[in-house]
């Protein structure tokens, strides 16, 4: 007789656990699906699909534009004057790093 009342309580237990687990679980679906995230208008906006059409004037004020090539680079002066709110100037002397004077050169030899 002791038997069988320890398997029915262990019985009652698992199914008071289940049903108590099923329905926080319906409760937690609910309150999820009445409070979902809102996309924001800038995700919105980047969703929009893009105009394929090519805009022609852009692409020709982008030929229009004016390339400076290597001697010009060399032209621009490498000190740079700042003004201090109290009057005073600094000078700094602007230094070439070999990086970009490796990416300038190699970006010369690439032009036909």
């Amino acid at each position: 007789m002791k038997k069988k009342s320890i398997i029915n309580k262990t019985f009652l237990n698992i199914a008071i656990l289940t049903t108590s687990t099923v329905v926080i679980w319906i409760i937690f679906d609910v309150y999820h699906s009445l409070h979902k995230p809102i996309i924001p208008e800038v995700l919105k906006k980047q969703l929009e699909p893009i105009n394929p059409t090519i805009d022609k004037n852009t692409l020709e004020e982008l030929k229009q534009r004016r390339f400076i090539d290597e001697q010009e680079l060399e032209k621009i002066p490498k000190t740079v004057t700042f003004e201090t709110e109290e009057g005073g100037e600094i000078q700094k002397e602007l230094k070439e790093t070999q990086a970009a004077t490796t990416s300038a050169q190699s970006s010369e030899a690439g032009l036909p």
